[in-house]
C-alpha cells in the first residue's frame, strides 16, 4: 500500500473540503455539480480492498465530519 509523497490526512482533507465547496457552490446556483463520489469509501472489515487511500469512516473521523457537514449544507438547498 504505497502512497504518494506528501499524502497526509491534512492534505487529503484539504482536497475534500475544496471539492465539497465547489459542489456546494454549483448546487446552490442550480449548476451541474450537485453531488460527489468518494472513491474507496469502505466499511470496517473490508481489508482486502485496502490500497492506502481508502476511507473508513469510523477510523477517518475528519472525513466523516466533512461528509456530514456537506450533507447538512446540501440539505438546506
Amino acid at each position: 500500500m504505497r502512497q504518494y509523497p506528501g499524502h497526509t490526512p491534512v492534505a487529503r482533507d484539504g482536497v475534500y473540503n475544496t471539492m465539497c465547496s465547489a459542489v456546494y457552490g454549483s448546487a446552490s446556483v442550480g449548476g451541474v455539480a450537485a453531488g460527489a463520489l468518494f472513491w474507496q469509501l469502505l466499511e470496517q472489515g473490508m481489508d482486502n480492498f485496502r490500497y492506502g487511500y481508502e476511507i473508513i469512516l469510523n477510523q477517518d473521523t475528519s472525513v466523516a465530519n466533512i461528509i456530514s457537514n456537506q450533507s447538512q449544507k446540501l440539505s438546506t438547498l
